[in-house]
């Protein structure tokens, strides 16, 4: 585990090296790989030089040049970055460390565990200033793409050519513009497609001098795009122009270049040269092992195609069967295609029986995406209700609030009206007195005491007119706040009664939930215990089988005898998986070196006579049961096979060797080898002698796998496939 020292104390630790010097000594450190210096300067340095180091140490322990990888310590360290930068606030140091951490998950191919991190580097990438947010946008849609998730997909493009546009570019530019253009190929819009090839293309041409490679690589993409809009003579222009320009100077430019060209061909119709091109593009494919398979497979894919249309089911059957051998570098939409062409290769040839097969395995895997499909759109259809929902609750909040802004300016337009009326009948009064009083000025003029009593009457009335005045303006404001507070009020209890309603529906909501949630886990749970004793109960059986046969061969002569010990073997290696399965907590897989030893153990002890020696070299692997009971069937018959036949007289030495090793392509090895008389002539070419051959055949193709039969210095069964896990989750996309 990873500790954090204070700052104080690495404050005390830095001596008197600035930190500039500090970085160009951790540069320095990690080109030459010294995990020392770097761990001692992780351990006396300040933050930000801290978050540094830590990224480096994790690189270091992640890309695996010159020590073997360690997972642990690449993901610590790289924590560790993230930790710090974020206590900073430091935007492109959250950034980078963000970066790290995601790349130390998807090499140890945890993309989902990764996704989280790439989400929030785009995030961080809205920011002014951000820079590197390319990374995170290019596997963010390769993930999406691979998964089928278009919608997601178009989101981040979209935001990632916002990126692009305000950063002024990144290291990832060229990718994020050839993912963009493979979107729209897969959403069926091969203008957009063109579009974004092309500027893929473009960008990579002004690096085309120091990577050509690249330049081959995205141009090639071009290509595809300009076939599928017609525009193969332009195509035919533009590529031999290319050439002249930029000489593929490897072999892996040189294949690209060569497949670009067929495709080109292929597009003009002149097949006999397309044909000659993908061929010679197959025959370049040995000088580079890293694409070999992935470029074999697009080609075998489009020679079929190409043989289609000229009418050489023959020619097409052989290459598109060469497809489905390699089809761990295809797409599930990829393999129920080549499953569709072989269907009608073997239609036009009058192989029935084989082309019902591909049918249905090209229907099958279209039903189980068309599933995939529905249940993805009705999830969007969901997401897009919630949406509308929400923005009508926000109109709605906004009309009210409208509303009662409006209902606000009426009430003071209305006050302000009566207060302007109340002035103006004022002013009349006012008026009107003043012309009595002027009349009766003129009419008595001798009368001085009355006209001095008329005006302090005047004045009195004046007084308590102002008085009135007055007090109605009061007790008009009195009113109109009032009703303002009033209607306050009432706004106020109607927010309240609104979001108590709101609240009592989520709680119902959220008790639902948790009962649904608690209903599952049961469910679950018995389901998990019914899958063990049905497992329990299927090995009692076969264990019931077994005791019969035992019980049957007291009466048998030696031929049947022996045939019955090869059925209760048989019987046995299903039921011992069976007996993994029920006792352990994982009821889908088997822990495979413990299965095989044991079933090694049973039929050393019921076959063996104690003078062959048994050597195990079995790598810990865990295996689907449908595919532990086939492996384990296929170790019955080839331990059984050596047991009667390798070793007609005892001598010291004789052995049988099995192993199990998973190979750097990611297939599983099983062999089982002895060092006894050999196979007899014509059996090693593939004639199947026996019923444990064929059985052993049968089994191999049952899961997929190569099956290799040798006889040199003793005999040597060899059974290759793929894992059902790799299958399953492989994100692997051969070039289209």
């Amino acid at each position: 585990m990873i500790f954090l020292v204070s700052t104080s104390a690495a404050a005390q630790g830095t001596g008197t090296l600035s930190f500039k010097a500090n970085r160009n000594k951790l540069d320095k450190d990690f080109d030459a790989g010294n995990i020392r210096e770097m761990e001692k300067l992780y351990g006396s340095s300040s933050d930000s030089l801290k978050a540094d180091v830590a990224r480096y140490i994790s690189r270091y322990y992640n890309d695996g040049n010159l020590v073997p990888r360690n997972f642990k310590k690449a993901k610590e360290y790289a924590l560790v970055t993230l930790e710090i930068s974020t206590a900073l606030g430091d935007l492109n140091r959250q950034i980078n460390a963000n970066n790290q951490v995601a790349y130390v998950l998807m090499v140890e191919n945890l993309v989902d565990e990764a996704e989280p991190y790439l989400v929030q580097v785009t995030r961080l990438g809205a920011k002014p200033g951000a820079a590197n947010v390319g990374f995170a946008y290019n596997h963010l849609l390769i993930k999406l793409l691979n998964r089928g998730h278009y919608n997601r997909a178009t989101q981040y493009g979209m935001d990632a050519l916002r990126y692009l546009e305000s950063a002024g570019g990144d290291e990832y530019a060229i990718d994020i513009y050839n993912l963009l253009g493979t979107l729209y190929k897969l959403l069926g819009n091969n203008e957009k497609c063109y579009q974004f090839y092309t500027r893929a293309a473009d960008e990579a041409e002004k690096r085309a001098g120091d990577d050509a490679e690249n330049f081959w690589f995205n141009y090639h993409y071009k290509i595809i795009a300009m076939m599928k809009l017609g525009m193969a003579a332009e195509a035919s222009t533009e590529i031999k122009t290319a050439l002249r320009r930029y000489p593929p100077p490897t072999p892996f430019a040189l294949t690209t270049a060569t497949i670009a060209q067929a495709r080109v061909y292929a597009g003009l119709k002149d097949y006999a040269l397309a044909e000659e091109t993908f061929l010679k593009a197959l025959e370049l494919t040995s000088h580079h092992e890293r694409y070999q398979t992935p470029y074999q497979t697009t080609i075998n894919r489009n020679l079929a195609d190409l043989y289609i249309d000229r009418g050489n089911w023959t020619s097409a059957r052989t290459f598109i069967n060469r497809v489905l051998e390699t089809n761990a570098h295809l797409t599930t939409q990829g393999i129920a295609d080549a499953h569709l062409v072989a269907f009608r290769a073997d239609s036009a040839l009058g192989d029935f029986r084989s082309a019902m097969l591909h049918l249905q395995k090209s229907k099958t895997i279209n039903d189980s995406l068309n599933a995939v499909s529905k249940l993805r759109q009705a999830e969007e259809l969901q997401l897009q209700y919630e949406t509308e929902k929400m923005t009508q609750d926000v109109k709605l909040k906004q009309q009210t609030i409208l509303l009662l802004q409006n209902s606000q300016a009426l009430q003071s337009r209305e006050y302000e009206e009566n207060r302007l009326q109340f002035l103006l009948d004022n002013k009349n009064k006012e008026n009107e007195l003043l012309t009595l009083n002027a009349a009766a000025a003129v009419k008595d003029k001798n009368l001085l005491l009355s006209q001095q009593n008329i005006t302090q009457l005047k004045t009195d009335i004046d007084n308590r007119k102002a008085r009135l005045e007055e007090a109605n303006f009061t007790r008009n404001i009195t009113f109109v706040f009032v009703g303002l507070l009033a209607l306050i009020a009432v706004l106020l209890f109607w927010q309240y009664r609104s979001k108590q309603a709101a609240t009592r529906i989520i709680g119902k909501k959220n008790e639902v939930l948790e009962g649904l949630v608690r209903e599952k886990e049961g469910l679950l749970e018995e389901k998990d215990w019914l899958l063990k004793e049905v497992h329990h109960r299927v090995k009692n059986n076969l264990q019931t089988v077994v005791s019969l046969l035992e019980s049957q061969s007291v009466y048998l002569d030696e031929k049947a005898l022996q045939a019955n010990q090869d059925s209760r073997n048989r019987v046995y290696a299903m039921s011992l998986v069976h007996q993994k399965l029920y006792q352990s907590e994982n009821i889908a897989s088997i822990q495979m070196d413990t299965y095989l030893s044991e079933l090694v153990i049973h039929l050393r002890d019921s076959m063996g006579d104690g003078h062959i020696l048994f050597r195990l070299q079995l790598q810990p692997v865990k295996l689907d049961v449908s595919q532990a009971i086939p492996i384990g069937l296929i170790l019955n018959e080839a331990i059984t096979n050596a047991i009667k036949y390798a070793f007609p007289v005892k001598a010291s030495g004789q052995a049988i060797t099995i192993g199990m090793q998973l190979q750097p392509s990611g297939e599983l090895c099983l062999t089982v080898q002895d060092n006894g008389i050999g196979l007899p002539p014509g059996v090693e070419s593939g004639n199947p002698a026996g019923l444990g051959m064929r059985l052993m055949k049968g089994l191999t193709g049952d899961i997929m796998g190569n099956f290799d039969l040798r006889s040199d210095h003793g005999t040597t069964v060899t059974v290759s496939f793929l894992p059902v896990e790799t299958l399953r989750n492989s994100d692997i996309s051969p070039i289209s």
